[in-house]
C-alpha cells in the first residue's frame, strides 16, 4: 500500500515534471520565434532605409556632377545625335539589334561602342583629342533605357582610342519596365582620342539573364565648351 502511495507519488510527480518543461518549451519557442520575426522585419526596415539612402546618394551625387558641368561648360556641342534612331552604322557591339531606331539586347548581357562622331564638321569612328581645350574636357551622356523584366546595370565608360584602360566609367542601376532618362558626366584628358563604350552588368541570375532585355533610345553625347 505504501509502495502504491510512493510510486503514486513519483509519477505524477515526473508527469508534473514532464508537463512543466514541454509548457516552459512551447513557450520558449514562441518566445524565440517571436523575436526571430521581430529581427526579420527590423532587418527588412533596416535593409529598406539603406537601399533609399543609397539611392539618395547616388541622386545627390548625379546632382553635383550635374552642377558641376552647367557651371563649368557655359556652351554645349553636340557631336553624336541619335535622338532621329540609332543604327547599325552608328555602334558596334555584342549582337545588337535594332528597330525604329532602338537599339537593344534581347538578353541583359553584352555591350556595344559608339563609332560615330561628328567633330569640327568631320565623321570620325572616336572623339578626336583636342589640346586646345584648357583642362578638363566636359562630357555628357544621355539616353532613354529601360528592361523588361528583372534588374540590371550599364556601365558607361570613355576608352582610349584604339585602346587602353578605361578614363573614366560611369555605372548606372536599371529596374524599369518604363523609359528613364539617364544622364552622365565625364570629365576626360584631352589630349587622347577616345570612344564611348556601354556595357550590360548582368544580374547575377542566369534566368533573370535570359527573361529580361534592355532597349536605349535617343543618346546623345555633348561636349561642354568653356
Amino acid at each position: 500500500m505504501i509502495t502504491d502511495v510512493i510510486i503514486a507519488s513519483l509519477v505524477s510527480s515526473v508527469i508534473g515534471g514532464l508537463l512543466v518543461a514541454v509548457v516552459n518549451h512551447l513557450f520558449t519557442r514562441r518566445k524565440t520565434e517571436a523575436e526571430t520575426d521581430k529581427l526579420r522585419a527590423e532587418s527588412d526596415k533596416f535593409r529598406a532605409e539603406t537601399e533609399k539612402i543609397r539611392n539618395e546618394m547616388g541622386g545627390l551625387r548625379a546632382t553635383v556632377e550635374e552642377t558641376n558641368y552647367l557651371v563649368s561648360a557655359t556652351n554645349e556641342i553636340i557631336i553624336y545625335d541619335g535622338t532621329h534612331g540609332i543604327d547599325g552604322y552608328d555602334v558596334e557591339g555584342t549582337a545588337p539589334e535594332f528597330k525604329d531606331g532602338i537599339l537593344s539586347f534581347p538578353r541583359l548581357l553584352g555591350f556595344f561602342a559608339l563609332r560615330k562622331y561628328i567633330y569640327n564638321g568631320k565623321e570620325k569612328n572616336f572623339l578626336p583629342k583636342n589640346e586646345l581645350i584648357s583642362g578638363e574636357r566636359k562630357i555628357k551622356v544621355s539616353c532613354e533605357a529601360k528592361i523588361t523584366h528583372g534588374r540590371c546595370a550599364l556601365i558607361f565608360m570613355f576608352l582610349p582610342h584604339p585602346e587602353g584602360d578605361p578614363l573614366e566609367r560611369k555605372y548606372v542601376e536599371l529596374n524599369h519596365i518604363d523609359w528613364k532618362e539617364v544622364d552622365v558626366y565625364f570629365r576626360l584628358p584631352p589630349d587622347i582620342n577616345c570612344y564611348l563604350s556601354v556595357f550590360i552588368d548582368p544580374p547575377l541570375s542566369p534566368e533573370l539573364v535570359e527573361k529580361g532585355s534592355l532597349q536605349l533610345r535617343n543618346l546623345v553625347v555633348f561636349e561642354g565648351a568653356n
